[in-house]
């Protein structure tokens, strides 16, 4: 069975008229029931405050302005405070492999044909066939600017649950928390009891966890066996590694690993927070930080997406599409970030060279300057 680090992820931002519509692909195990992979697709609604940053990004698609968020450049890249993101999160498992989405709202999606990305993933592109198929309701993730909150923040989710006594799937739809700070002081040893948990909350004040809900979730043949790393909140189809804050904050261009795993620095370190979820804690948990509202979460960023992972991806993807050298059309211009980001490439490239460069001073005593 899949497992919440076999995850994949794509996201399109494109525009329609009065609303932003981002689709995501994520591939997770859910269930004890689940044999095959299957898929989430996910559409965000913006009110016009989070509308307008975005129209400020995108105000000339065929040249985005990563930080042209906020439009005061003396002010944070962030989003408005009182935007707010509704993200509906809708997925492909059936109620053969998950019995509580039984009565879910369902859709019609233009999803994949075959539901194995590791298989999708080694091409060509024909392997990704899309056709008309059902999507279930699973998840609703809740976003508001607030300045009144550590991060800048409030992020919420609830939970499709087939068994609880509401007459729509709307009121089906169940809190799962919310919270405003990742705690970045509380280790994993602090709250859990070993890889597997159990775990407490009671260390964690920057946070509401609804704790039956919780505890709901590790009932068979369910397979959500987590919240997030140590406790902190994360929804239902997210990675348990994770936390609802901790991958939002990572959110810029360029883009980075939204968690210490994924990062080169996790590759060298050798992280597994599945066998050894306790350890590395120094690298770990600044991913379990609390950056502000629009300043980026790594210096090898150049602008935040403020804690929008959706828009981020959107700017990584026009990159890759927009930014080669064969992409640009006879007579049209290089988007201004594209050379921006070749700088940043070149930059990067430049300092990790003088790491490796060795020998003796050069001739006056000064440093060998690596070219």
């Amino acid at each position: 069975m899949p497992g919440a680090d076999e995850s994949l992820s794509v996201s399109v931002l494109a525009f329609r008229e009065g609303e932003v519509w981002v689709a995501q692909c994520i591939e997770y195990g859910i269930s004890t029931l689940q044999k095959d992979f299957v898929d989430t697709w996910s559409g965000a609604y913006l009110n016009d405050r989070a509308a307008f940053g975005v129209g400020q990004v995108y105000c000339n698609p065929d040249d985005p302005k990563p930080g042209a968020l906020n439009p005061d450049p003396m002010g944070r890249n962030n989003f408005a405070n009182g935007s707010y993101i509704i993200k509906l999160l809708f997925s492909t498992v059936t109620e053969a492999q998950l019995p509580i989405v039984k009565g879910a709202l369902t859709w019609q999606g233009h999803v994949f044909v075959n539901d194995d990305p590791t298989w999708r993933n080694k091409g060509p592109i024909s392997r990704f066939e899309r056709a008309l198929g059902p999507i279930r309701l699973i998840q609703i993730d809740v976003s508001v600017r607030d300045d009144h909150s550590t991060t800048g923040w409030l992020l919420g989710t609830f939970g499709y649950d087939g068994t609880s006594t509401g007459d729509t799937p709307w009121k089906r739809m169940v809190p799962l928390g919310l919270h405003w700070g990742n705690n970045p002081k509380v280790t994993y040893a602090e709250t859990c009891a070993g890889p597997d948990g159990p775990c407490s909350f009671g260390k964690f004040t920057e946070q509401w966890l609804n704790e039956d809900a919780a505890r709901d979730l590790r009932k068979p043949p369910l397979n959500f066996n987590h919240l997030g790393y140590g406790g902190r909140l994360a929804g239902p189809v997210d990675n348990a590694k994770a936390s609802c804050l901790g991958c939002h904050q990572t959110a810029g261009f360029p883009t980075v690993p939204i968690l210490p795993e994924f990062s080169a620095s996790g590759a060298v370190l050798k992280l597994d927070a599945g066998r050894r979820p306790g350890s590395d804690q120094s690298f770990r948990l600044m991913y379990y930080g609390n950056a502000a509202s629009g300043v980026v979460f790594s210096d090898t960023q150049l602008y935040s997406s403020d804690y929008s992972l959706q828009l981020s991806m959107s700017l990584q993807n026009f990159a890759s599409l927009r930014c080669a050298d064969k992409a640009l059309q006879a007579g049209s211009s290089k988007p201004a970030m594209c050379t921006q980001l070749a700088d940043w490439a070149a930059a990067q490239r430049n300092s990790i060279g003088d790491l490796l460069t060795f020998g003796t001073p050069g001739p006056n005593g000064e440093p060998i300057v690596n070219k």
